[in-house]
């Protein structure tokens, strides 16, 4: 019997969460699995505790690189070797419940569905507070396209990709893998579930995510700003290449209006970390008119998104 499910790990200076990341996932009750550890470049301890759970623990395969990419290279890479009949993945800084691989397992085989989707727990980091947050949709089995026109709305279902299992046929043989931008889990979420039949929700909350105390001003950026609207042009571009952009046309257009709001909000934080407001009402201009763009019915009238980019001034 092969392996039934690649656990695919990205690394990057995490040294103070990797204990309790790996411990989650060593006390897993299902046992026919492997952990793929992608270390990018990690300049802090996380290197040597990696090694320590490789040695100790066969299905543990750590990989190590000299340099730091980024978080959509460590996962590609560890794609291009799992052996899983499913694959699912886990932030370093955070944690999975003893039974995440079980339950969600025993969900895909049961219902043969291409992705099970979970809810999860939000760590508030600073307080130990837990959160429980589960999808606004009723559990259950959902087919296209009304799964993908409800993560396009990104509000019942979310494009989180560590809180689902996705069947491997899906993204291998259709060429699914994560774009070297921030925002990665956006295209790669929708073009699985574009290619799935089946998608299980469920209402278990299996996963544990650890919110940090990082504040938007500290985070946000004009790269930010700019990788937000490439993970929305993508999607328009993904349905126009495939033919169905007007199936779904009504659910984007929905959508881009959070997207406005959202990255209106983050043009303002980013004026503001840099003590700088001359230029935010055209910056302004130039995102709604950005945004705009991609909602009108010809693809031909899209605009060059890196023209937009470029108008960009702080």
């Amino acid at each position: 019997m092969g392996v039934c499910i690649s656990l695919i790990v990205p690394v990057y200076n995490s040294e103070k969460y990797l204990e309790k990341c790996f411990k989650s996932i060593i006390s897993q009750s299902f046992k026919n699995y492997e952990v793929i550890v992608v270390n990018d470049g990690s300049t802090d301890n996380s290197a040597a505790i990696i090694s320590k759970y490789s040695e100790k623990y066969p299905n543990f395969k750590g990989i190590n690189l000299d340099f730091k990419t980024n978080v959509s290279d460590c996962r590609n890479r560890a794609l291009k070797i799992a052996q899983g009949d499913y694959i699912a993945f886990c932030d370093s800084d955070d944690y999975i419940s003893p039974n995440f691989l079980e339950i969600l397992y025993k969900n895909a085989k049961k219902t043969n569905a291409d992705i099970v989707c979970c809810g999860h727990n939000i760590v508030n980091e600073a307080t130990g507070k837990v959160k429980s947050y589960k999808y606004h949709l009723k559990p259950g089995i959902y087919e296209n396209p009304k799964a993908l026109k409800t993560l396009i709305n990104d509000t019942r279902l979310n494009y989180y990709i560590w809180d689902k299992l996705f069947k491997r046929e899906i993204l291998f043989d259709n060429n699914i893998d994560f774009p070297e931008i921030l925002f990665e889990d956006t295209i790669f979420s929708i073009k699985a579930f574009y290619f799935s039949k089946k998608i299980s929700v469920i209402p278990d909350r299996l996963y544990y995510y650890v919110r940090h105390n990082n504040s938007l001003v500290n985070t946000i950026s004009i790269k930010t700003i700019n990788d937000y609207l490439t993970a929305f042009a993508d999607t328009r571009t993904f349905l126009e290449a495939n033919g169905d952009f007007a199936a779904y046309e009504k659910s984007f257009r929905l959508h881009s209006i959070r997207i406005l709001s959202v990255t209106l909000k983050n043009i303002y934080y980013v004026h503001k970390k840099n003590k700088n407001f001359k230029n935010i009402f055209k910056n302004s201009r130039h995102i709604i008119s950005a945004i705009h763009s991609l909602t009108k019915s010809s693809p031909d009238e899209i605009k060059d998104i890196t023209e937009f980019y470029e108008k960009l001034e702080i």
